[in-house]
């Protein structure tokens, strides 16, 4: 793999990452308390 490959692939996870947080702030404003057992029912369906 090529030094610039990694470099873009470690930039889209931190991508990922940032967006994974934008989404879990607003599952938790839309589910509250049940947001964590709602992620992981969804998990378990994936």
């Amino acid at each position: 793999m090529s030094d610039i490959r990694a470099e873009q692939l470690a930039e889209e996870l931190i991508r990922l990452d940032l967006k994974r947080d934008e989404l879990w702030e607003e599952l938790l404003k839309a589910a509250g308390s049940k947001a964590y057992l709602l992620l992981r029912c969804a998990q378990n369906k994936a």
